[in-house]
């Protein structure tokens, strides 16, 4: 019978499993001998899930605390529990809207035709700058009545100063006896009653010059048409306040109507801007005038800008059931826009500075919570809290810790694991 000899690649796999199989039962050994860093090797290989308890280590205490040997503890991410600032808060969205109270929609006065448009959206303009120009009938029938009345002060005039010196000779007449009583009678009633039509020429002509004025003329206009007589049909209209002109509305050669037409220009003085919060439905209760707010826009990621709810709507929006809030926000250097979207914090109360621990270090179990607590002697021992807000990934504290406290972050799965084992 011949017995052939295995090939060398079989004698090399089977030399690999047999050195795997003794590696593993010298490192099993020393890890169940206590042999320092065995643990740590166990880890690196991927055999151990969590902190490796050794074989010597003490059992639980029976009051539920858990002693940790040295390995164990340094396996654990363990800090103090601090005092941090708690503030109650929700987050909403917004947006940058035009402060109505300072943008003035502006309207043309009478009727006409878009004759010039001096301003285009994005202009900024001064109070009384001409927007634009409108051939108005009513342009038109104001000068022709400034002219009339003109002439009808000069008409009045010229007949005060014929009627006094009627009166000053039938006066002399009358004293030299070389006139009756009733023709110097009659001159003095002439005089009253020429004197009485110049002041209503002059009451009418200051009616017509406020009508000119109205329509945007000014004194220079005015001295113009008074000296030559010329009519200009052109009427300006002007700007009533300082700002950016947001929206035109009207073209050259449009006609527009008067008074109760639709604005032409909007200017809107952007110094200052209005944010509008959106608030749910169910936030709506907490939210009070007065009530602080923070806010981003996309824009400018890093910069957080502050203000304070000035008005509070009583309504409720049907189609998105949110509540609309709004506060003023100075805006000097023109760094928030119309339409921009905000990320807004709204802060309903006062901050209270309590017991914070990190959010992970916090295990919760249906409506209850509880963490692990260390001693000096390195004991972990369960403790039940009582937690309040949740902000920037610290979970506050309201019952069951003091500040100061050493408690476990990274690692307490694996405590209640060991706790659960001993029972």
């Amino acid at each position: 019978m011949i017995i052939r000899s295995p090939s060398s690649s079989a004698a090399r796999a089977m030399l690999v499993v047999a050195a795997g199989t003794a590696a593993l039962a010298v490192l099993a050994g020393l890890v169940l001998g206590g042999a320092p860093g065995a643990a740590s090797w166990l880890e690196r290989l991927g055999l151990a899930a969590g902190p490796v308890r050794a074989a010597t280590a003490p059992p639980p205490r029976s009051d539920g605390a858990i002693v940790l040997s040295p390995n164990e503890r340094r396996s654990l991410v363990i800090e103090p529990v601090g005092m941090r600032m708690f503030r109650p808060q929700f987050v909403t969205e917004g947006k940058i809207a035009t402060d109505e109270d300072r943008a003035t929609p502006v309207l043309s006065p009478y009727a006409g035709k878009v004759v010039r448009i001096l301003v285009k959206p994005g202009d900024v303009v001064v109070p009384g700058q001409v927007l634009c120009t409108i051939e108005a009938t009513d342009m038109v029938a104001a000068q022709n009545d400034y002219v009339a009345a003109v002439s009808g002060l000069d008409k009045a005039r010229t007949a005060v100063r014929l009627a006094e010196i009627n009166e000053r000779r039938q006066r002399d007449l009358y004293n030299g006896r070389a006139a009756t009583l009733r023709d110097f009678e009659q001159a003095q009633a002439d005089l009253k009653g020429a004197q009485a039509d110049e002041r209503a020429a002059v009451a009418a002509l200051r009616a017509v010059e406020n009508r000119l004025r109205i329509l945007g003329k000014g004194e220079a206009d005015l001295a113009q048409l008074r000296d030559r007589g010329t009519i200009n049909s052109e009427t300006p209209i002007v700007a009533p306040i300082g700002g950016l002109i947001a929206q035109r509305k009207v073209g050259p050669g449009q006609f527009v109507q008067g008074s109760g037409g639709d604005a032409l220009f909007l200017v809107d003085d952007t110094t200052t801007v209005w944010l509008q919060a959106f608030v749910r439905e169910g936030d709506s209760p907490a939210v009070d005038v007065g009530d602080e707010m923070e806010f981003r826009v996309l824009a400018r990621p890093d910069q957080t800008f502050r203000a304070t709810i000035s008005h509070v709507s009583p309504l409720l929006d049907p189609a998105t059931r949110r509540m609309v809030v709004r506060a003023s926000v100075p805006n000097p250097r023109g760094l928030l826009k119309r339409e921009m979207f905000a990320s807004v914090v709204i802060f309903t109360e006062r901050p209270t500075e309590s017991p914070a621990v990190p959010r992970r270090a916090v295990i919760r179990q249906g409506e209850r919570a509880h963490v692990w607590r260390l001693d000096d002697a390195g004991r972990a021992a369960l403790r039940e809290v009582r937690t309040g807000l949740v902000q920037d990934g610290f979970v506050q504290i309201t019952e069951g810790l003091a500040a100061g406290d050493q408690v476990v972050v990274q690692g307490s799965l694996f405590l209640d694991q060991m706790a659960a084992d001993t029972r």
